[in-house]
C-alpha cells in the first residue's frame, strides 16, 4: 500500500532535504500510522508520525527548516485493534462452524431415509423374480423409490443453497 511504500522511501531518506521534498510531495502533510519499532528488549511498540510542513512567507528561514514533526505512541490502539481483528476471525470460524454442522445435518437426514429405503428394497425384493412380486408389494417398492426421490431432491435443493451463499 502506499503507506508501506512511504515508509520505505523515507527509511531510505539521506537527508533532511529529502525528508522535506517527500513531505512536500504529500501535500505539506504526511502520516503514517501505527509504525513499528522494536526495542532492545525484543518488545514491539507502535507509533503514528506525522510532518508538517509549515512554510511562512515573512521568514528569512528556510522552508527546509520549517518541518513540524509528531510522534505519538500508539501501542495500545494497534494492539486492541489486533484483538478485534483475531476476535472477528474467531467469530467468522464459528459461524462457518455452525452452517457446516447444520448443512452436514440437513444432508445427512435425507441420505438416512435413502439408504434406510435401498437397503428394504434390497433385502424385501432383491432376488425375488419379477413376476413373483405381488401388487401390494409393487405399492412399497413405488412408495420407497419415490422416498428415494424426494429425499435426494432435498439434499439437491441443500446442496443449491449452499452454492448460492457461497457466491
Amino acid at each position: 500500500n502506499s503507506e508501506t511504500a512511504t515508509q520505505a522511501t523515507l527509511h531510505h531518506a539521506a537527508s533532511f532535504s529529502e525528508l522535506t521534498s517527500q513531505v512536500r510531495r504529500g501535500g505539506g502533510r504526511l502520516l503514517l500510522r501505527g509504525v513499528p519499532w522494536h526495542t532492545p528488549r525484543r518488545e514491539t511498540r507502535y507509533f503514528d508520525v506525522h510532518w508538517n510542513l509549515l512554510e511562512r512567507e515573512e521568514s528569512d528561514v528556510k522552508p527546509e527548516d520549517l518541518l513540524l514533526l509528531t510522534i505519538a505512541e500508539v501501542t495500545e490502539r494497534e494492539k486492541s485493534r489486533a484483538f478485534e481483528e483475531r476476535l472477528c476471525h474467531a467469530a467468522k470460524l464459528t459461524a462457518l462452524g455452525e452452517m457446516v454442522a447444520n448443512v452436514a445435518h440437513e444432508i445427512n437426514n435425507p441420505l438416512s431415509v435413502v439408504s434406510g429405503n435401498a437397503q428394504f428394497l434390497h433385502s424385501t425384493f432383491g432376488c425375488q423374480p419379477l413376476e413373483r412380486i405381488s401388487p401390494e408389494d409393487w405399492r412399497e417398492i413405488v412408495a420407497s423409490v419415490q422416498s428415494i426421490l424426494d429425499q435426494t431432491d432435498r439434499c439437491c435443493k441443500v446442496v443449491s443453497n449452499l452454492l448460492q451463499f457461497s457466491n
